[in-house]
């Protein structure tokens, strides 16, 4: 886990750079996320606080991340995801577009997926 949150440490530099929202109830998050806009678009950081997850605020959060894509003119984006949360994006209609080395368990794969609006 500490691996994990070096590598995927969600900046100041991002969140002033780049979309990000965030989902609270009253002063506690629930869930976040970015778009990263380079060459390359991207879903960062969709994160839901593992005591909310299974009661749609993942779901609400990717509903409003199409909705900042469509308002932004971005027609496709890729999710670089675990294979655990693989099921959740494509679900959502995602499909895979390759696998990529993972930066958190050497020799291993991830999956990158991509999503056209």
């Amino acid at each position: 886990m500490a691996k994990f949150k070096e590598i995927y440490l969600v900046t100041e530099e991002f969140i002033l750079n780049y979309p990000t929202y965030i989902l609270k109830d009253h002063e506690t998050i629930i869930g976040f996320y970015g778009i990263l806009l380079n060459d390359e678009v991207s879903l960062e950081y969709l994160f839901i606080d593992p005591n909310y997850i299974g009661k749609g605020y993942g779901t609400m959060l990717w509903k409003h991340a199409l909705e900042e894509c469509k308002k932004l003119g971005i027609r496709e984006f890729t999710i670089i995801t675990s294979p655990d949360a693989r099921e959740f994006y494509l679900k959502l209609g995602a499909t895979i577009f390759t696998e990529i080395d993972s930066l958190i368990s050497e020799g291993n794969k991830t999956p990158k997926l991509i999503y056209r609006l």
